[in-house]
């Protein structure tokens, strides 16, 4: 079953705005609503923080636990509040995650080995995203491998192929390699790898309204059929949730009904 990992407690998102001011009550009708949507997972990604890292970092892990069950994924690249994120928590966090980039190598990596949590893994280095399934699972084998040397087991590891724009210069081949990566990774690295995707980097404001769903949509069905294991999305989005749900009907999770589907 395809796990949903909203993408929506980011300091540009609408509805995070009281959220990212420490209002409590705020961040608990946030994440009541996404969790009520169907979420699993909740991406929590506070952006640059200058000052008082700790007590933003526990506000929201302490509240997240304890208002939700939503699993917790941490996303940062400074190293600092993933360890505060992580010695807050109760439960274990995922981490959001590491690259061939140096200082994540060194400083972001070593942690989920330390702690024995799972870490995402963004098939890129710190300045080149592939386009070929050549490129993305050469990358991918040597992210693995340095993961393994630094203590993080294989089954730990959640590879990102990375989505980006289809406007862009090789945006519909990194699309279709995406794809490929994700169907041929277990016979190639394990089963115990799994794989995520954000979805919304897929397509950009220019794509606009229902051309954006619409695209999103048919490339979140593409990516399922090669087996991807999660999916981070815009919860609010309630067209693509219609083709998760239209997916579990067909894979036998639910039946259906026209209402399902109407609005």
């Amino acid at each position: 079953m395809l796990k949903i990992v909203a993408e929506n407690l980011q300091p540009f998102e609408k509805k995070a705005k009281l959220a990212f001011e420490q209002n409590e009550e705020a961040l608990f009708n946030l994440l009541k609503e996404i969790e009520n949507r169907g979420a699993c997972a909740i991406d929590v990604n506070l952006g640059p923080i200058r000052k008082d890292k700790k007590e933003k970092v526990e506000f929201f892990i302490k509240n997240i636990e304890r208002y939700t069950n939503l699993e917790i994924f941490l996303d940062s690249a400074d190293p600092e509040i993933i360890k505060i994120g992580l010695e807050s928590a109760s439960k274990k966090v995922v981490i959001n995650g590491f690259s061939l980039e140096e200082k994540k190598l060194n400083e972001i990596l070593p942690l989920a080995g330390y702690y024995k949590v799972d870490i995402i893994g963004l098939v890129m280095t710190s300045n080149y995203i592939p386009s070929t399934l050549e490129e993305k699972l050469l990358i991918a084998q040597e992210m693995i491998s340095i993961a393994e040397q630094k203590g993080v087991d294989r089954s730990q590891i959640v590879l990102d192929p990375v989505i980006i724009p289809l406007g862009w210069e090789n945006g519909s081949l990194c699309a279709k390699s995406n794809i490929e990566f994700i169907k041929h990774l277990p016979s190639i690295f394990g089963p115990e790898i799994r794989t995520i995707v954000g979805l919304s980097n897929l397509t950009t404001k220019a794509a606009g309204g229902k051309a954006k769903d619409f695209l999103q949509s048919i490339y979140l069905s593409m990516l399922y059929n090669a087996g991807l294991s999660m999916v981070m999305l815009d919860i609010f989005n309630n067209s693509l949730l219609s083709t998760i749900k239209f997916i579990d009907t067909l894979e036998g999770r639910s039946i259906f009904t026209f209402a399902e589907f109407s609005s």
